[in-house]
Order: structure tokens, then sequence, then C-alpha cells
């Protein structure tokens, strides 16, 4: 079955030398499907956009990840309704 504690932001880490991908697991977006996200000019936070629904549809939310050393990634406060059926993320300096 389906449920937003399900829907997350998979992470890995690679290794330099062979490329090869280890899991970080994965952290839950707690509001939807991942649609959208960007990096902070810093490195040290992930922001997501989503929606509830797969197609895009239904509530848009805005969730932020702070980045570990490690690449894992921590949940920063609770989402954020953004409103609209599609959330889009854009970092303005």
């Amino acid at each position: 079955t389906d449920s937003f504690a399900k829907r997350g932001i998979a992470g890995y880490s690679m290794d330099a030398a062979t490329g090869a991908l280890t899991s970080l697991g994965t952290a839950s977006t707690m509001s939807g499907y991942p649609r959208d996200f960007a990096i902070d000019k810093t490195g040290k936070f992930l922001i997501v956009g989503s929606a509830d629904e797969i197609n895009g549809g239904g509530a848009g939310h805005v969730m932020v990840f702070q980045i570990a050393a490690d690449g894992k990634l921590t949940a920063v406060g609770s989402p954020v309704a953004a409103g609209g059926s599609r959330t889009g993320v854009v970092i303005v300096d």
C-alpha cells in the first residue's frame, strides 16, 4: 500500500575510483511525491517540491533537508503548503 511515509528522496554515495553507488537510505518527504529539487549554494540544504498525487495533481508542498558531510539527509521542520498542484523549486541568490 502507498502512504506519505513511503514517499521520499533516495540518497547515494559514489566511490570516486570505481563509480559504484552505495545507498544512504531514503528520507521521507512526509507530504507527497517529489517533483523538483534544488541544492542551496552552500551545499548544505536540499529543498524538495512535491505533489500529493503521482500524476502531479493535489496540493503542493515544500520540504527542506540538511545534507550531512556523508551525504545523508535529515528533515528540517515539517512540509510547508505551497498551494497549487505543481510545486517547482528555484533558489534565488
